[in-house]
């Protein structure tokens, strides 16, 4: 990987790719999206993900992102190979370790006109480890040490990467990992990110883009432009005991693993190439979930596909984000011994999003019209059709930041209208954040 990609269409003179300034253009027909992003066809050249990455290869973020954390075409690709496809000597320039803080207000909209319905947290602090070890390895562990204000915090990503298999397409990763579903589940500059990855249908709820212990396998053609897709794969779970068989016992479905155990095996196949910047794919899951003590059939069944389109706003176009998915239970309940019923469900889920550049890249501005959640929740007494059928009408955020400022700094604000979760009183939902994510140390000269 020798440079970067120039997604504007652009030749480049130096290391940070130009945005222009464009005027917002509405654009929701679907034929407009393929047309558009065959016919943008850009050059290959060599980027990074992380800021340590950034700061090894002396290129900007914007390399990698449409803006920290959403990833463009190209820092699709490398977070893909699970960084396999950076060169490790050139990473040696730099030591791989990041600071991540974040301060967040959140409003509630008002669920209880009476009670205060705001909150702050000013720590929120993590560190990550991330890097390639040489052509062979790559790695990323990150751990929180406050979260909500609260010393201590979860494991993020802990993973290692073997990225040498069928030649270099194919990259087997060990660990805690993404489980293979739309990028923008996962990596996304909105201050709230999709509910859709997390569905709750039945007696739990999907786990679509979280962090999860497991094995992928992720095959990603190095030669794109004759092979222009690329397939995922992960079996995983959700316990300290991925691989217990007496979870699943029929005589001991509660044993070590417990009420609650998730295995999943999940996938996502998709075109992509690293020079243009649309995206389209399919994703789904296949998993078994342990219901609590008392139900007739101890295990549910469940299921999930969608598809989805991605497009990066790149020649005067805004970006553009579509999926739809349905998810599938076989035993929601209530299913009591006590009644002796055993009943499944279906939902589903859909979402738009629009975003703008603004500033030179500098301001992203996104609007998400709709989200609809359509889920089914058992209860003792039979379905809940009440609350669970409801849109989430309207999500606005601006994101910015100030190169000159620092590179690493990050404000995002954002007003939600959500009739199913915040708004229950006519009044949005405020979330601010301002995040920073550093490297420790300058890198060798």
């Amino acid at each position: 990987m020798s440079a970067l990609i120039d997604l504007d269409g652009d030749d480049m003179v130096s290391a940070s790719p130009s945005l222009r300034l464009s005027a917002p253009i509405v654009t929701f027909a679907f034929v407009l999206l393929l047309t558009i992003g065959f016919a943008s066809i850009q050059r290959p050249r060599s980027a990074v993900a992380l800021p340590t990455f950034a700061q090894a290869h002396q290129v900007v973020c914007s390399t990698c992102h449409t803006m920290v954390p959403a990833l463009n075409a190209y820092g699709r690709y490398i977070q893909s190979t699970a960084f396999g496809a950076l060169d490790p000597s050139i990473m040696q320039r730099a030591l791989p370790i990041l600071v991540r803080e974040s301060v967040s207000y959140r409003s509630t909209g008002k669920l209880d006109p009476k009670a205060p319905a705001d909150r702050w947290t000013y720590a929120n602090i993590s560190v990550n480890v991330a890097g390639v070890l040489s052509k062979t390895l790559s790695y990323r562990l990150e751990q929180s040490l406050f979260s909500n204000n609260i010393g201590g915090g979860n494991t993020g990503h802990f993973w290692v990467s073997y990225n040498q298999l069928f030649h270099g397409n194919g990259h087997l990763v060990v660990g805690k990992l993404d489980p293979p579903a739309p990028p923008a589940f996962s990596y996304w500059q909105d201050q709230t990110g999709f509910a859709s990855s997390g569905i709750s249908v039945g007696q739990h709820g999907y786990n679509l883009a979280g962090e999860r212990w497991g094995v992928g396998f992720n095959y990603v053609p190095i030669d794109y432009q004759r092979m222009p897709y690329r397939a995922q794969f992960a079996y995983v779970g959700n316990s300290p005991s991925m691989f217990n068989a007496s979870a699943f016992s029929s005589s001991n479905p509660y044993g070590p693993g417990g009420n609650g155990s998730d295995r999943a095996f999940q996938y996502r196949l998709a075109w992509a190439r690293p020079d243009r910047p649309l995206e389209l794919g399919f994703y789904g899951a296949v998993g078994s979930y342990i219901l609590p003590t008392g139900y007739v059939a101890p295990v549910d069944a469940y299921k999930a596909v969608g598809v989805y389109a991605q497009r990066d706003p790149v020649k005067s176009v805004p970006g553009l984000l579509l999926f739809y998915q349905r998810t599938y239970d076989s035993n929601v309940g209530p299913g009591k011994a006590s009644n002796g019923l055993e009943q499944g469900a279906t939902s589903w889920a859909a979402a738009v999003e629009l975003d703008q550049p603004l500033f030179k890249g500098n301001v992203l501005l996104g609007f998400r019209p709709v989200e609809y959640l359509s889920g089914l929740q058992a209860s003792k007494t039979g379905f809940d059709v009440q609350t669970t059928a409801h849109p989430h009408y309207g999500a606005f955020d601006l994101v910015a930041r100030d190169p000159k400022f620092s590179p690493y700094l990050y404000l995002t604000a954002e007003a939600a209208v959500a009739a199913a979760s915040n708004a229950t009183y006519d009044q949005p939902a405020w979330r601010i954040g301002l995040k920073w994510a550093a490297p420790v140390a300058i890198p060798a000269k």
